[in-house]
Protein backbone atom coordinates (compact mmCIF):
# COMPACT_ATOMS: atom_id res chain seq x y z
CA UNK A 1 0.00 0.00 0.00
CA UNK A 2 0.96 3.83 -0.25
CA UNK A 3 0.77 4.23 3.06
CA UNK A 4 3.54 1.77 4.00
CA UNK A 5 6.14 3.18 1.44
CA UNK A 6 6.79 5.52 4.06
CA UNK A 7 6.84 5.88 7.21
CA UNK A 8 4.01 7.91 8.82
CA UNK A 9 3.75 6.76 11.91
CA UNK A 10 4.51 10.34 13.45
CA UNK A 11 2.42 12.41 10.50
CA UNK A 12 -0.21 14.62 11.16
CA UNK A 13 -3.15 15.78 8.45
CA UNK A 14 -5.20 18.82 9.17
CA UNK A 15 -8.28 19.47 6.55
CA UNK A 16 -9.34 23.09 6.74
CA UNK A 17 -12.78 23.95 5.44
CA UNK A 18 -15.60 26.28 6.00
CA UNK A 19 -18.26 23.85 6.91
CA UNK A 20 -18.91 20.26 6.41
CA UNK A 21 -22.42 20.44 5.96
CA UNK A 22 -24.78 19.55 2.48
CA UNK A 23 -22.55 20.45 -0.69
CA UNK A 24 -20.55 19.15 -3.38
CA UNK A 25 -16.85 19.96 -2.01
CA UNK A 26 -18.16 19.10 1.37
CA UNK A 27 -19.10 15.74 -0.11
CA UNK A 28 -15.36 15.55 -1.90
CA UNK A 29 -13.85 16.44 1.74
CA UNK A 30 -15.84 13.63 3.85
CA UNK A 31 -14.98 10.73 0.74
CA UNK A 32 -11.14 11.85 1.33
CA UNK A 33 -10.76 11.85 5.08
CA UNK A 34 -12.97 8.01 5.44
CA UNK A 35 -10.29 6.77 2.31
CA UNK A 36 -7.03 7.82 4.45
CA UNK A 37 -7.70 8.83 8.08
CA UNK A 38 -6.08 5.98 8.70
CA UNK A 39 -2.73 6.58 6.76
CA UNK A 40 -2.26 9.42 9.82
CA UNK A 41 -1.31 8.90 13.23
CA UNK A 42 -3.98 11.75 14.21
CA UNK A 43 -6.30 13.39 11.66
CA UNK A 44 -7.94 16.62 12.61
CA UNK A 45 -11.10 18.02 10.87
CA UNK A 46 -11.25 22.26 11.81
CA UNK A 47 -14.80 23.11 10.14
CA UNK A 48 -18.53 24.05 10.49
CA UNK A 49 -20.24 21.55 11.76
CA UNK A 50 -23.26 19.89 9.24
CA UNK A 51 -24.04 16.75 7.42
CA UNK A 52 -20.74 15.50 6.48
CA UNK A 53 -19.42 16.47 9.67
CA UNK A 54 -21.61 14.69 11.93
CA UNK A 55 -21.22 11.00 9.81
CA UNK A 56 -17.53 11.68 9.90
CA UNK A 57 -17.51 11.44 13.48
CA UNK A 58 -19.54 8.38 13.58
CA UNK A 59 -17.45 6.40 11.24
CA UNK A 60 -13.95 7.77 11.99
CA UNK A 61 -11.18 8.22 14.96
CA UNK A 62 -10.44 11.93 13.44
CA UNK A 63 -10.02 15.09 15.59
CA UNK A 64 -13.23 17.21 14.99
CA UNK A 65 -12.51 21.02 15.72
CA UNK A 66 -15.65 22.98 15.80
CA UNK A 67 -14.76 26.16 13.65
CA UNK A 68 -17.82 28.49 14.13
CA UNK A 69 -16.65 30.37 17.28
CA UNK A 70 -13.14 30.19 16.41
CA UNK A 71 -11.96 33.98 14.96
CA UNK A 72 -8.82 34.09 12.37
CA UNK A 73 -6.56 34.67 15.13
CA UNK A 74 -7.80 30.98 17.11
CA UNK A 75 -7.54 29.33 14.02
CA UNK A 76 -3.72 30.22 13.30
CA UNK A 77 -3.29 29.44 17.13
CA UNK A 78 -5.05 26.01 16.93
CA UNK A 79 -2.67 24.86 13.87
CA UNK A 80 0.22 26.22 15.27
CA UNK A 81 -0.78 24.56 18.52
CA UNK A 82 -1.50 20.90 16.41
CA UNK A 83 2.05 21.32 15.23
CA UNK A 84 3.94 21.32 17.88
CA UNK A 85 6.28 18.55 18.39
CA UNK A 86 5.02 16.81 15.60
CA UNK A 87 7.66 15.06 13.29
CA UNK A 88 5.70 16.62 9.86
CA UNK A 89 2.35 18.01 9.55
CA UNK A 90 0.35 18.40 6.30
CA UNK A 91 -2.28 21.67 5.93
CA UNK A 92 -4.94 20.58 3.46
CA UNK A 93 -7.25 23.93 2.38
CA UNK A 94 -9.79 23.82 0.69
CA UNK A 95 -11.56 27.51 0.42
CA UNK A 96 -9.44 30.08 -0.97
CA UNK A 97 -10.14 32.36 1.89
CA UNK A 98 -8.24 29.76 3.75
CA UNK A 99 -5.00 30.60 1.47
CA UNK A 100 -4.03 32.71 4.55
CA UNK A 101 -3.13 30.10 6.77
CA UNK A 102 -0.62 28.43 4.79
CA UNK A 103 1.57 30.84 7.14
CA UNK A 104 0.31 28.98 9.90
CA UNK A 105 2.63 26.23 9.00
CA UNK A 106 6.05 26.21 10.25
CA UNK A 107 9.02 25.71 7.29
CA UNK A 108 9.41 22.02 7.97
CA UNK A 109 5.69 21.25 7.49
CA UNK A 110 3.48 20.85 4.37
CA UNK A 111 0.63 23.42 2.71
CA UNK A 112 -1.78 21.93 0.27
CA UNK A 113 -4.74 23.78 -1.50
CA UNK A 114 -7.28 21.96 -3.04
CA UNK A 115 -9.17 24.64 -6.14
CA UNK A 116 -13.33 23.08 -5.96
CA UNK A 117 -14.37 25.99 -8.55
CA UNK A 118 -13.14 28.70 -10.93
CA UNK A 119 -14.74 32.49 -10.02
CA UNK A 120 -15.59 34.39 -12.47
CA UNK A 121 -14.75 37.95 -10.94
CA UNK A 122 -10.94 39.00 -11.09
CA UNK A 123 -9.54 37.57 -7.79
CA UNK A 124 -5.98 39.61 -7.04
CA UNK A 125 -5.75 37.20 -4.02
CA UNK A 126 -4.14 34.74 -6.10
CA UNK A 127 -1.46 37.31 -7.39
CA UNK A 128 -0.37 37.03 -3.43
CA UNK A 129 -1.62 33.56 -1.95
CA UNK A 130 -0.31 30.96 -4.20
CA UNK A 131 -0.24 28.15 -2.70
CA UNK A 132 3.23 26.15 -3.49
CA UNK A 133 1.20 22.64 -4.08
CA UNK A 134 -2.28 22.72 -5.97
CA UNK A 135 -5.00 20.46 -7.03
CA UNK A 136 -7.56 21.29 -9.28
CA UNK A 137 -10.60 19.25 -10.04
CA UNK A 138 -11.15 19.27 -13.58
CA UNK A 139 -9.27 21.14 -16.75
CA UNK A 140 -11.89 23.78 -16.19
CA UNK A 141 -10.11 24.83 -13.35
CA UNK A 142 -6.64 24.03 -13.75
CA UNK A 143 -6.98 26.59 -17.01
CA UNK A 144 -8.52 29.39 -14.84
CA UNK A 145 -5.11 28.86 -12.04
CA UNK A 146 -2.97 28.86 -14.94
CA UNK A 147 -4.18 32.13 -15.74
CA UNK A 148 -2.51 33.34 -12.13
CA UNK A 149 0.35 31.01 -13.01
CA UNK A 150 -0.13 28.49 -10.43
CA UNK A 151 0.86 25.05 -11.03
CA UNK A 152 -1.35 22.49 -10.03
CA UNK A 153 -2.47 18.65 -10.60
CA UNK A 154 -5.43 17.30 -11.80
CA UNK A 155 -7.55 14.99 -9.87
CA UNK A 156 -11.19 14.26 -11.02
CA UNK A 157 -13.30 14.06 -7.81
CA UNK A 158 -14.41 10.23 -7.54
CA UNK A 159 -17.98 9.23 -7.39
CA UNK A 160 -19.56 6.25 -5.78
CA UNK A 161 -20.51 3.03 -7.07
CA UNK A 162 -24.24 3.59 -6.95
CA UNK A 163 -25.21 0.91 -10.01
CA UNK A 164 -26.20 -1.55 -7.55
CA UNK A 165 -28.96 0.96 -6.51
CA UNK A 166 -32.35 -0.20 -7.38
CA UNK A 167 -33.64 1.97 -9.73
CA UNK A 168 -37.57 2.20 -10.70
CA UNK A 169 -39.29 0.53 -13.07
CA UNK A 170 -38.65 1.68 -16.50
CA UNK A 171 -42.40 3.90 -16.88
CA UNK A 172 -43.49 5.93 -20.08
CA UNK A 173 -43.74 8.94 -18.01
CA UNK A 174 -40.57 10.84 -18.27
CA UNK A 175 -39.87 12.85 -14.65
CA UNK A 176 -37.58 16.05 -14.77
CA UNK A 177 -34.57 15.21 -12.21
CA UNK A 178 -33.21 18.20 -10.28
CA UNK A 179 -30.12 17.28 -7.40
CA UNK A 180 -28.69 19.76 -5.75
CA UNK A 181 -28.82 23.70 -3.54
CA UNK A 182 -32.12 24.91 -4.95
CA UNK A 183 -30.18 28.11 -5.08
CA UNK A 184 -30.32 31.15 -7.91
CA UNK A 185 -26.21 30.57 -8.77
CA UNK A 186 -27.20 27.04 -9.41
CA UNK A 187 -30.07 27.83 -12.24
CA UNK A 188 -32.83 26.66 -10.18
CA UNK A 189 -35.02 29.81 -10.80
CA UNK A 190 -34.72 29.92 -14.44
CA UNK A 191 -35.46 26.23 -14.61
CA UNK A 192 -38.21 26.68 -12.32
CA UNK A 193 -39.67 29.59 -13.97
CA UNK A 194 -39.67 27.65 -17.70
CA UNK A 195 -41.18 24.65 -16.33
CA UNK A 196 -44.27 26.84 -15.41
CA UNK A 197 -44.44 28.59 -18.46
CA UNK A 198 -43.50 25.53 -20.39
CA UNK A 199 -46.55 24.22 -18.76
CA UNK A 200 -48.67 26.89 -19.52
CA UNK A 201 -47.96 26.97 -23.15
CA UNK A 202 -47.35 23.90 -24.79
CA UNK A 203 -49.74 20.60 -25.01
CA UNK A 204 -46.75 18.62 -24.67
CA UNK A 205 -45.20 19.23 -21.46
CA UNK A 206 -49.13 19.28 -19.58
CA UNK A 207 -47.90 15.53 -18.01
CA UNK A 208 -44.54 16.54 -17.43
CA UNK A 209 -43.67 16.47 -13.29
CA UNK A 210 -40.36 17.70 -11.72
CA UNK A 211 -38.24 16.33 -8.55
CA UNK A 212 -36.37 18.28 -6.67
CA UNK A 213 -34.28 16.92 -4.87
CA UNK A 214 -31.79 19.05 -2.17
CA UNK A 215 -32.51 21.94 -0.08
CA UNK A 216 -31.83 25.68 0.20
CA UNK A 217 -32.86 28.62 1.94
CA UNK A 218 -35.70 30.19 -0.66
CA UNK A 219 -37.88 26.63 -0.96
CA UNK A 220 -40.66 28.27 0.89
CA UNK A 221 -41.09 31.29 -1.79
CA UNK A 222 -40.69 28.53 -4.28
CA UNK A 223 -43.72 26.67 -3.29
CA UNK A 224 -45.75 29.43 -2.59
CA UNK A 225 -45.25 30.76 -6.37
CA UNK A 226 -45.80 27.24 -7.62
CA UNK A 227 -49.01 27.69 -5.55
CA UNK A 228 -50.02 30.65 -7.65
CA UNK A 229 -49.87 29.13 -11.00
CA UNK A 230 -51.82 25.92 -9.75
CA UNK A 231 -48.62 23.79 -10.63
CA UNK A 232 -47.72 22.72 -6.53
CA UNK A 233 -48.53 19.33 -7.69
CA UNK A 234 -46.28 19.21 -10.41
CA UNK A 235 -43.53 19.60 -8.23
CA UNK A 236 -41.95 17.31 -5.62
CA UNK A 237 -39.61 19.23 -3.44
CA UNK A 238 -38.28 16.02 -1.78
CA UNK A 239 -35.34 17.92 0.52
CA UNK A 240 -31.86 16.30 0.98
CA UNK A 241 -31.57 12.86 0.12
CA UNK A 242 -28.29 10.78 1.42
CA UNK A 243 -29.02 8.61 -1.79
CA UNK A 244 -30.68 10.97 -4.42
CA UNK A 245 -30.62 8.07 -7.02
CA UNK A 246 -33.39 5.73 -5.02
CA UNK A 247 -36.30 7.08 -7.00
CA UNK A 248 -34.31 7.87 -10.49
CA UNK A 249 -35.63 5.61 -13.37
CA UNK A 250 -33.85 5.73 -16.57
CA UNK A 251 -36.78 6.87 -18.07
CA UNK A 252 -36.21 10.19 -16.21
CA UNK A 253 -33.92 13.43 -17.28
CA UNK A 254 -31.27 15.14 -15.07
CA UNK A 255 -31.49 18.73 -15.69
CA UNK A 256 -28.40 20.93 -14.37
CA UNK A 257 -28.92 24.30 -14.84
CA UNK A 258 -25.96 25.76 -13.25
CA UNK A 259 -24.53 28.88 -13.94
CA UNK A 260 -21.44 27.81 -12.85
CA UNK A 261 -19.61 24.01 -12.05
CA UNK A 262 -16.08 23.22 -11.52
CA UNK A 263 -16.65 19.61 -11.88
CA UNK A 264 -20.08 18.39 -11.76
CA UNK A 265 -20.91 15.56 -9.64
CA UNK A 266 -24.69 14.99 -10.03
CA UNK A 267 -23.29 15.05 -14.29
CA UNK A 268 -20.74 12.54 -13.40
CA UNK A 269 -23.14 9.93 -11.24
CA UNK A 270 -25.75 10.24 -13.66
CA UNK A 271 -23.71 9.43 -16.48
CA UNK A 272 -22.29 6.50 -14.54
CA UNK A 273 -25.83 4.80 -13.90
CA UNK A 274 -26.61 5.35 -17.89
CA UNK A 275 -29.58 8.44 -17.02
CA UNK A 276 -29.46 10.81 -19.86
CA UNK A 277 -28.64 14.30 -18.60
CA UNK A 278 -29.19 18.20 -20.45
CA UNK A 279 -27.60 21.38 -19.17
CA UNK A 280 -26.61 25.10 -18.66
CA UNK A 281 -23.83 25.14 -21.44
CA UNK A 282 -20.76 24.93 -18.97
CA UNK A 283 -17.22 24.21 -19.66
CA UNK A 284 -17.32 21.38 -16.80
CA UNK A 285 -20.67 20.28 -18.01
CA UNK A 286 -19.18 18.83 -21.53
CA UNK A 287 -15.48 17.68 -19.75
CA UNK A 288 -17.74 15.41 -17.53
CA UNK A 289 -20.25 14.21 -19.91
CA UNK A 290 -17.95 14.99 -23.40
CA UNK A 291 -20.12 12.38 -25.28
CA UNK A 292 -23.31 14.15 -25.03
CA UNK A 293 -24.85 16.16 -28.13
CA UNK A 294 -24.60 19.30 -29.06
CA UNK A 295 -28.64 19.77 -28.58
CA UNK A 296 -28.29 18.84 -24.42
CA UNK A 297 -26.51 22.30 -24.21
CA UNK A 298 -29.14 25.07 -23.88
CA UNK A 299 -28.79 28.79 -22.26
CA UNK A 300 -30.57 28.63 -18.99
CA UNK A 301 -31.20 32.58 -19.20
CA UNK A 302 -33.36 32.25 -22.21
CA UNK A 303 -36.48 30.01 -22.06
CA UNK A 304 -36.09 29.28 -26.11
CA UNK A 305 -33.32 27.54 -25.60
CA UNK A 306 -33.86 25.36 -22.82
CA UNK A 307 -37.28 24.92 -24.44
CA UNK A 308 -35.22 23.72 -27.79
CA UNK A 309 -33.00 21.46 -25.31
CA UNK A 310 -36.28 19.44 -23.91
CA UNK A 311 -38.10 19.41 -27.71
CA UNK A 312 -34.65 17.58 -29.20
CA UNK A 313 -34.53 15.72 -25.79
CA UNK A 314 -38.14 13.56 -26.67
CA UNK A 315 -37.53 13.72 -30.11
CA UNK A 316 -34.91 11.61 -29.48
CA UNK A 317 -35.37 9.72 -25.92
CA UNK A 318 -34.72 6.45 -27.26
CA UNK A 319 -31.14 7.27 -28.69
CA UNK A 320 -30.57 9.47 -25.92
CA UNK A 321 -31.20 6.68 -23.67
CA UNK A 322 -28.70 4.47 -25.78
CA UNK A 323 -26.00 6.86 -25.83
CA UNK A 324 -26.16 7.41 -22.01
CA UNK A 325 -25.81 3.77 -20.97
CA UNK A 326 -23.52 2.94 -23.33
CA UNK A 327 -21.25 5.43 -21.70
CA UNK A 328 -22.10 4.49 -18.13
CA UNK A 329 -18.76 2.33 -17.82
CA UNK A 330 -16.36 4.63 -18.99
CA UNK A 331 -17.99 7.56 -16.65
CA UNK A 332 -17.84 5.37 -13.75
CA UNK A 333 -14.39 3.99 -13.91
CA UNK A 334 -12.92 7.44 -15.21
CA UNK A 335 -14.41 9.14 -11.98
CA UNK A 336 -14.05 6.66 -9.53
CA UNK A 337 -13.69 7.57 -5.61
CA UNK A 338 -11.14 4.98 -5.69
CA UNK A 339 -8.72 6.12 -8.05
CA UNK A 340 -9.45 9.94 -6.27
CA UNK A 341 -8.26 8.77 -3.06
CA UNK A 342 -5.61 6.76 -4.13
CA UNK A 343 -4.31 9.92 -6.30
CA UNK A 344 -4.45 11.97 -3.08
CA UNK A 345 -2.46 9.49 -1.22
CA UNK A 346 0.16 9.85 -3.68
CA UNK A 347 0.39 13.43 -3.06
CA UNK A 348 0.32 13.49 0.59
CA UNK A 349 3.13 10.88 0.38
CA UNK A 350 5.64 12.91 -2.24
CA UNK A 351 4.74 16.34 -0.33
Amino acid sequence: MLAAMHSKAQDVLIMLVNHMDYGGCQKIVYEILCGVFSDFSKVYLIANHGYYGEKLIDETNIDFVDRTSLSLTDTFKKIREIQRGKQRVILHTHNRKDLIFKYAISRKNKHLHTFHSAYTDKNFLYFFLKPKHAISISRTVSSYLDKYNIPNRIIYNGIDDIEKTTLKPQNSQTILKYIGRTTREKGFDDLLQSFVSFKQLFAEFRNLKMDVIGNGENLNSYKEYLRKTDFINDVRFLGFLENPWKEVSQEDLVVIPSYFEGFCLVAAEAGSLGIPVIGNDIKALREVLDFIPEENFFDVRDKTSIYAGLKFFFKNKKSQQKLAYSHKSEVKSRFSKEKMILQYQNVYENL
